[in-house]
């Protein structure tokens, strides 16, 4: 999983898109035989591919195009954040005199320095050159693995047939066969599952963000559930700092309203997520939990994805084998 996925990852990507768009196509045929027109399956699904491929291609495209607005309208407001933050800083400093007994000139002072030093040494260790040639790196590898994704995809629907014949000849075939259809079913219902929390997660979000007062509850409340379906980044990596600037400036109630909504959204990914994968897959939620505890030690952050599949794997390997 650890080293075979990376590399098969576009055949991967491509087998499971082909596998996404055959009950469109069967669908479809259903359709046009009963108004007695004749046409392949195949080829309906490869339309259904290449439609799939282009609303992800739009997709992406407006996503960069609105990461790049929002990164120009930062730039723009450079001074304008700068002079916040500076007032942020400030009023902590404040706070830490009265407390403390350290002047709060001092403090803001070696502070800055420090803050000045670590960014200079940032950017000192970036060349230029070197990102540039790492994120041309990084578009040839997605643009490649997308057009690899695609011509597999369209290969695996025209030689199904085949493949099955082929598969269906031998024994050994037959099981793989069996796994790899189980491993197709298990993967289905875990997105169905993760899909099912991730719009629980952002109703409460929005609901919360209502009741607390925020403005544009509903945007904030989309995008932080949209935030917390990724591995490593979830809820708070926007409600915890929040909180602590909505404390700072002496906004006590938004900033607890903010710390009741993480820890209700965390509480609820953390006890439905392996009760639904576990109820869709046929585990145990101990199982579930104790696949994506393992997955983060042997994968890192990649196991929260590659531990459950591993366990789903492992699984089919052992019922089809009789291990």
């Amino acid at each position: 999983m650890k080293y075979f996925v990376p590399v098969m990852l576009p055949f991967i990507l491509g087998w499971l898109l082909a596998l996404l768009v055959r009950p469109a196509g069967k669908w479809m045929i259903k359709k046009c035989a009963g108004r007695k027109i004749c046409i392949r399956q195949s080829l309906v699904e490869t339309v259904f591919v290449v439609l799939v491929l282009m609303a992800i291609g739009a997709g992406v495209v407006w996503g960069i195009r609105e990461i790049l607005n929002q990164t120009e309208r930062i730039f723009i407001l450079y001074f304008n954040i700068k002079e916040e933050a500076v007032k942020i800083l400030g009023t902590c400093c404040q706070k830490a005199e009265t407390r403390t007994g350290i002047s709060a000139d001092s403090s803001r002072r070696y502070l800055c320095e420090q803050i000045g030093f670590m960014w200079e040494k940032i950017w000192n260790r970036k060349n230029p050159a070197e990102i540039a040639k790492n994120s041309l790196k990084i578009c040839t590898k997605v643009i490649g693995g997308g057009i690899l994704t695609a011509v597999s995809a369209v290969l695996f629907i025209q030689e199904r047939e085949w493949l099955e014949k082929v598969l269906d000849q031998w024994k050994f075939g037959l099981q793989w066969k069996l796994l790899l259809r189980n491993i197709g079913k298990g993967i289905s219902s875990y997105i169905k599952a993760q899909i099912k929390i991730m719009g629980l997660v952002i109703f409460i979000c929005i609901a919360g963000f209502y009741l607390i007062g925020v403005h544009h509850f509903l945007l904030y409340g989309v995008l932080i559930g949209l935030l917390d379906a990724f591995p490593v980044l979830g809820t708070g990596t926007f409600l915890i700092p929040a909180a602590i600037i909505l404390i700072i400036k002496g906004n006590t109630g938004m900033a607890a309203g903010c710390i009741v909504l993480y820890f209700t959204a965390s509480g609820i990914r953390q006890f439905l997520e392996p009760r639904l994968i576990g109820k869709k897959i046929g585990a145990s939620p101990l199982v579930v939990l104790l696949s994506f505890y393992l997955g983060v030690f042997a994968y890192g952050w990649k196991g929260v994805l590659f531990g459950p599949l591993s366990a789903l794997l492992i699984y089919g390997i052992f019922r089809e084998w009789q291990l």
